[in-house]
């Protein structure tokens, strides 16, 4: 054993005495080595990949980068001011003549409408014009026709505006009016309900995909272009009353509105004659976050519509307002200059007094008729010193 090793370095030099021979030793050397060195670090650095805890700064960010990519960008709706897609934010109004005679009732979509006006038409017997923008309705109706006070409230939308026929006023208006896009009863867009012991006058129904879809083949666009509302968040739960009710007698029973306020989800609940204004599609009950009384003059004219005679409304100028909001009421003034633009609401110092963001439901009426309203403050229990 002791005579190989000799032989073998004996060999190595012998080999190594060639030129060649030793400068692929030499290579082989620096090749060996700069794999072992370069095999340390990457085991030192997925050992220290493996063991690492993260930062708390690291994980924040990386939550953070998460939440951003999951959730999406929302932007305010135009017409009341909650979050919404983009792509649906600054969507033309459509707004949409809505009956309110009993065999209409429960009515559909007014659930689903960003905001809603009511009025008096002939007899008594009050109307909707539901706004939609912000959400869509699989069923609206049944729809109705068209009065001239309407058509000037929806101007000021520059509103694509939805009836089934209207009076000789309310046609009139529409014809003149150079801000909304005439959308009416038209096959192919709305369609008939019929059932047993209820006129036909009461079965026309349409949705807001059929309508936006019937204004798409008009051509005309579907981007908002009015003077929308200033909104605000709502109030925090200690600064709302325990409780608030509003009370609207149009005419008959039939036509008497109460609003209930909902501390806890901080909206009025909609009772119509007696009972809860409920949704035919859905059966919940009406509900909404501003409630706005509008009181404006009106004269009948028993010589037009072609005999029929008809209410007309001072839509434009200003006049009185209530704005139930928060479980409260401001005193308010409406203004609206022009047949196009919108109706604001003002304070006493003519700054316009925003919104609660969400659905809003503007009750028209003449200065003849009472708005009747309570507000019952939360009874703060009283601290008692040691």
């Amino acid at each position: 054993m002791n005579e190989q090793k000799p032989r073998l370095i004996d060999s190595l030099k012998v080999w190594l005495s060639k030129p060649k021979n030793k400068a692929l030793f030499i290579i082989g050397i620096l090749v060996l080595s700069l794999t072992i060195i370069v095999g340390l670090i990457s085991y030192k650095r997925y050992f220290k990949a493996e063991t690492q805890t993260p930062t708390d700064q690291e994980t924040a960010d990386s939550i953070k980068n998460v939440s951003q990519e999951e959730k999406p960008k929302l932007d305010p709706s135009v017409v009341d001011g909650t979050m919404v897609e983009p792509e649906i934010a600054n969507r033309r109004p459509l707004a949409v003549m809505v009956e309110n005679h009993p065999q209409a009732r429960p009515q559909a979509g007014l659930i689903n409408a960003s905001q809603v006006w009511e009025a008096i038409v002939e007899g008594g017997i009050t109307r909707f014009m539901a706004v939609f923008s912000s959400q869509d309705a699989e069923k609206i109706g049944p729809v109705r026709s068209a009065r001239p006070y309407f058509v000037n409230w929806a101007s000021g939308y520059h509103a694509l505006y939805v009836h089934a026929g209207g009076s000789q006023a309310g046609l009139a208006a529409i014809s003149s009016s150079n801000n909304i896009v005439d959308l009416p009863h038209t096959n192919g867009y709305f369609h008939r309900e019929p059932q047993p012991g209820i006129a036909s006058e009461h079965t026309l129904f349409t949705s807001t995909a059929d309508l936006y879809d019937f204004a798409s083949k008009k051509e005309v666009s579907l981007e908002a272009d009015f003077e929308t509302y200033q909104f605000s968040d709502e109030a925090q739960l200690e600064q709302r009353p325990a409780e608030a009710s509003i009370a609207i007698d149009f005419s008959s029973p039939s036509y008497k509105v109460d609003w209930t306020y909902d501390r806890d989800l901080n909206t009025y609940k909609r009772n119509l004659a007696g009972e809860p204004h409920v949704d035919r599609v859905t059966g919940d009950q009406i509900a909404v976050k501003n409630v706005i009384t509008v009181t404006v003059n009106r004269r009948y004219d028993p010589n037009t519509n072609h005999g029929k005679g008809e209410w007309f409304m001072d839509t434009e100028g200003e006049g009185s307002a209530l704005i139930f909001q928060n479980g409260q009421v401001t005193k308010a003034t409406w203004k609206k200059p022009t047949k196009g633009s919108s109706l604001k609401l003002f304070d006493e110092n003519n700054q316009e007094i925003k919104l609660v963001r969400g659905k809003s439901w503007f009750e028209v009426v003449p200065p003849d008729i009472s708005v009747i309203h309570e507000e019952i403050a939360v009874l703060k229990t009283p601290t008692t010193t040691q």
